[in-house]
């Protein structure tokens, strides 16, 4: 497992990676919204979810 934090004083984002195994989650933040992608990595394609504000949207992506 690691994490990987990027802040960005700017725009006021911060975002924050974990890896377990073959899934990355990332928590991105700013200051009214939270965002969160999960990645699931698999040997024919990457799962992608996104949620933010209690709706969530999948994409999956596969080799060509």
């Amino acid at each position: 497992m690691f994490w990987l934090l990027i802040n960005f004083p700017f725009f006021f984002l911060q975002s924050v990676v974990t890896a377990e195994g073959n899934v990355f989650t990332q928590i991105q933040k700013d200051k009214d919204l939270e965002i969160k992608y999960v990645r699931e990595f698999t040997d024919d394609e990457i799962k992608v979810t996104s949620i933010c504000n209690g709706v969530s949207c999948l994409r999956i992506y596969g080799k060509i």
